[in-house]
């Protein structure tokens, strides 16, 4: 139980914080609207967090504190390298946050289908029961 809490905890900060450090680094990136915005991010954090989970499995030495450790020095890391590039803030208007949190609500409530995860011989059930062994043992068990 402790774990999902702690990784809930975790997630967005692993899943945000490459895309906001990198939008520092390259100031294009902030030049949309305020859901694009937090998508790219996001999609950015997502894609790093995917990869550096599979090549410290790879390695045998996964764990979530060194993958925390390493997200948070890289996004630190570019922080500092694109202070000089720091695009103003621009707010977002109140209606247009109420609009993006019933969107993310609707979305949520029709895509998210747990069951896919739950049966274990589907596709999304594989990916998860990889990843719980990877999050388990600290490297890829399955061999081919």
């Amino acid at each position: 139980m402790v774990q999902i809490i702690v990784g809930i905890l975790i997630l967005p900060i692993i899943i945000y914080a490459p895309g906001w450090a990198l939008a520092r680094v390259i100031p294009e990136l902030g030049n949309n609207d305020g859901l694009e915005r937090h998508f790219e991010r996001c999609l950015i954090g997502a894609l790093w967090s995917g990869w550096l989970a599979l090549v410290l499995a790879s390695f045998g030495i996964f764990s979530i504190w060194l993958h925390l450790g390493i997200t948070l020095a890289v996004s630190a890391g570019a922080i500092w390298w694109g202070q000089r590039h720091s695009p103003p803030c621009t707010a977002v208007p109140r209606t247009a946050v109420r609009g993006y949190e019933v969107a993310l609500l609707v979305l949520a409530l029709l895509v998210a289908r747990p069951f896919e995860v739950i049966l274990g011989v589907r596709d999304a059930g594989v990916y998860a029961v990889t990843g719980f062994a990877i999050a388990r043992t600290g490297s890829i068990v399955q061999t081919d």
